[in-house]
């Protein structure tokens, strides 16, 4: 990566140096060093596809989780046997939509967890809702 080199003296304990995360340089930056190539296992090297949304705020490699907990849990568990996390992720975003019925309630919980460069972790949640009666 070209962005951020390391020196000499260091190359044998730090190989590899990833630029840091900051939030206000991302879209200037990161979109020209972050790896969009599809990835996977070697079994499976194109299992992970990237995936680019509209507005760029949900731009990456995305796994859709099914309803039945047993499922997911498996599916959970792909995805640390295929080492989806890696040290060259920087953020894990879980975006979940609910409708309580019993009063029309519509809730998406945004939970997110970005991890620093020297590996501090900062988790942060959104939940936005939404009462249906006031469209009908």
């Amino acid at each position: 990566i070209d962005a951020c080199q390391t020196n000499p003296e260091y190359c044998g304990f730090y190989p590899t140096v990833w630029p840091g995360w900051d939030s206000a340089m991302r879209p200037r930056h990161w979109r020209a060093v972050e790896d969009t190539h599809s990835f996977g296992p070697p079994w499976n090297p194109k299992k992970y596809q990237w995936i680019q949304s509209d507005t760029g705020a949900l731009d990456g490699y995305q796994v859709p989780f099914v309803m039945n907990r047993a499922r997911a849990e498996l599916q959970l568990r792909e995805l640390q046997k295929d080492r989806w996390i890696d040290k060259q992720t920087r953020q894990v975003k879980a975006i979940i939509s609910v409708f309580n019925a019993n009063v029309r309630l519509f809730a998406v919980v945004t939970l997110s967890i970005d991890f620093g460069e020297t590996g501090q972790l900062a988790p942060d949640m959104q939940l936005r809702s939404l009462r249906l009666e006031s469209f009908v």
